[in-house]
């Protein structure tokens, strides 16, 4: 899945809706998900090094020397396993408050969607020559577009990370036991 040209789209839609005639709450709400998508943005790249130097630390590892070997290093007994056990920690709580951002994320994108939908609607109603108001309308449509590609792309990573999550809880319990 590719987040950053999404997070970018709705950055910068953000910023090309403000001058229409819309509502502050629309407009609240379109800064909030850009603030949030830079966010997010920000904790899976984190989570992309800190799960590189996790992934280090077993793939390039001398299995012939036991001090270094996988289980060696997730053993709480041994220095360097500290340093794994600590770094295996910290990538488990990275990725729980990714989860977390991720679900604060959906959440104000499904308010942003309730809100675009309504203003769609409202152009509807109130004007119904939509011709006139095609720029804006269409405007609207299109961020629309955008966030409900978000909304299904946020889905995906939730589980995603869910997945993750659960892979390197399983990894850390696994070594520990081996």
């Amino acid at each position: 899945m590719h987040y950053q040209p999404l997070c970018h789209k709705i950055g910068r839609a953000s910023e090309s809706l403000t001058w229409l005639s819309l509502d502050t709450h629309l407009i609240e709400l379109l800064r909030r998900n850009g603030d949030l998508a830079r966010r997010w943005n920000g904790k899976l790249g984190d989570l992309a090094v800190q799960g590189f130097h996790a992934m280090l630390i077993f793939v390039f590892q001398d299995v012939e020397d036991l001090l270094i070997s996988t289980e060696a290093l997730v053993d709480r007994e041994d220095d360097n396993s500290a340093c794994a056990q600590v770094n295996l920690t910290h990538l488990t709580s990275l990725i729980e408050s990714t989860i977390l951002l991720t679900n604060k994320f959906t959440k104000a994108n499904q308010l942003l969607i309730t809100a675009l939908d309504r203003r769609i609607e409202k152009i509807k109603r109130e004007k119904p020559d939509v011709e006139l108001y095609s720029f804006e309308y269409d405007q609207l449509e299109g961020v629309l577009c955008i966030v409900i590609a978000l909304e299904e792309n946020l889905d995906n990573w939730r589980g995603e990370l869910r997945l993750y999550l659960f892979n390197i809880k399983f990894t850390k319990v696994c070594s520990v036991v081996l």
